[in-house]
């Protein structure tokens, strides 16, 4: 049971401090100029986002970009969901899994309330070299995929 708890509690507090950066970003941030902190290396730019990650599949049809964000996405959570609650691992990679999860999840509400797009409003980088722009629940799956691939570090494969 104790396993279960952590990775509740780490999907619902992502899931939160995703939806409320974004309700923030949308009430402080939409149509106004941006906000530059530490000589531009943190940029806060409001952005509604219809593709993946770094906008990837943005110019996609709309059909297309609904099976792949939201039917395909909705399918492999539900796989993530049932090995995270099923499957004996450990509490490093059922945290990865659960950061994988919510991530997916707070796109996913995204995409289902605003009809095909995310809200997007974080951008660091210095100067010309910059990341695309991006939110919290993409930060939960890049720090899921890095916890995860670190959790296999350690492990022994025997063949």
């Amino acid at each position: 049971m104790k396993r279960h708890l952590v990775a509740v509690v780490v999907i619902l507090v992502s899931l939160v401090l995703d939806q409320v950066s974004k309700w923030a970003a949308m009430t402080w941030m939409k149509g106004e100029p941006d906000l530059s902190y530490l000589g531009g290396i943190f940029v806060i730019r409001y952005a509604e986002n219809p593709g993946g990650m770094l906008s990837l599949g943005a110019k996609l049809p709309d059909h297309a970009r609904f099976l792949i964000f939201t039917v395909l996405v909705s399918l492999i959570s539900i796989a993530i969901l049932y090995h995270l609650f099923r499957s004996r691992i450990g509490t490093m990679e059922r945290v990865a899994w659960a950061l994988i999860f919510s991530g997916a999840i707070g796109n996913l509400v995204d995409r289902i309330r605003f009809e095909g797009y995310v809200v997007d409003f974080l951008n660091v980088g210095i100067g010309s070299l910059r990341t695309g722009i991006f939110n919290v629940a993409d930060m939960a799956v890049m720090l899921g995929l890095l916890l995860f691939f670190i959790s296999t570090l350690g492990t022994k494969h025997t063949h």
